[in-house]
């Protein structure tokens, strides 16, 4: 072989050499760029379905402390209080009976209220009411709703499902 071949061999074991370092990079970033897409999407559009309670401002409020209430409703009604759709929304709530069945519900859109045919006085007293529903992305969220007195929503936890 003469220098020049072996000048010209190098150059491409050198050249191979940098363009496996660069398709290495280049997939690293390309997964790492995925990746922070993928959750700039999910935080963009995040649904949230709550309860949908009135403020009350009633004496009997005022004097247990509550601000908010189902009492002016018959039925529960869900309301998608985030900023995305809400796929696949199920519902239940805690009855005397042992073992809760979620209900299908519609799909959601931000600000959509939903009343369902869950009768308010066939809560358990504390009840607890579970909205379970996903995003455009797929990712599964709940909302769990401790309702006091057939009335009172006490609290709401929003939280993602596993």
């Amino acid at each position: 072989m003469r220098p020049f071949e072996k000048l010209s061999l190098v150059v491409q074991v050198a050249t191979l050499i940098v363009l496996y370092l660069t398709l290495r990079w280049l997939k690293k970033y390309t997964k790492e760029t995925t990746r922070l897409a993928d959750a700039a999407v999910e935080e963009m559009s995040r649904p949230c379905v709550q309860v949908h309670a009135e403020t009350d401002q009633s004496d009997e409020a005022i004097l247990e402390g509550q601000a908010a209430s189902i009492s002016s409703v018959h039925y529960l009604a869900f309301r998608n209080v985030g900023t995305g759709t809400a796929l696949n929304f199920k519902f239940s709530g805690e009855t005397s009976s042992p073992k809760a069945q979620m209900t299908d519900g519609p799909a959601l859109a931000p600000g959509q209220v939903f009343t369902s045919n869950f009768p308010r006085n066939a809560l358990s007293d504390p009840a607890t009411v579970i909205a379970e529903f996903e995003t455009l992305s797929g990712a599964k969220y709940r909302t769990e709703t401790l309702i006091e007195g057939r009335r009172w929503v006490k609290e709401s936890r929003f939280q993602k499902a596993t």
